[in-house]
């Protein structure tokens, strides 16, 4: 795989970034930084905030559980975005992630990609469009299992977003 498809073919792969066009991947993929953890180092701390998101381009990572959560943490590779609201907005990292194995990932800065936005308006839009669509499937969800429960509680009212 060339230099070019290692930057390419992640970003081909992120949801965030399917539809747009091939000058926006391109520019985006220019002003990508290319970063490489070893196993074992922390790619994302929790309650840390966050200024860039990174695309995972070869290797994986593991979610680092808290000492009472009996949970099973996830792990992601290949493809994978983790942290993708920090590169547009402040915001504090809900997990603490951990290079599973050698991971090379894109940096995604927020003051680049705010930049970028600046250029092209239409990549404001885009991310906008994105993060709706996935507020909205999150409060699908959310109304699933609160049907699954029998309905909002009394006094409470049903979960809506507004599109």
């Amino acid at each position: 795989m060339s230099q070019l498809d290692d930057v390419v073919v992640p970003l081909l792969s992120a949801r965030i970034f399917s539809g747009l066009s091939a000058a926006q991947l391109k520019a985006l993929a220019l002003d990508a930084e290319a970063i490489t953890f070893k196993r074992g180092d922390v790619v994302l701390r929790a309650y840390q905030e966050g200024d860039a998101a990174f695309l995972i381009a070869s290797g994986s990572v593991i979610e680092q559980l808290e000492h009472d959560d009996s949970g099973r943490p996830q792990e992601f590779s290949t493809g994978a975005m983790l942290g993708e609201l920090a590169m547009l907005v402040e915001t504090l990292h809900s997990a603490t992630i951990v290079a599973r194995t050698p991971v090379r990932a894109l940096k995604f800065k927020r003051e680049t990609m705010q930049a970028l936005m600046l250029k092209d308006p239409t990549l404001a839009e885009h991310f906008t469009d994105k993060l709706r669509q996935r507020l909205l499937e999150t409060a699908k969800k959310l109304r699933e299992v609160d049907q699954m429960f029998g309905g909002p509680v009394s006094g409470q009212s049903e979960i809506r977003v507004l599109s």
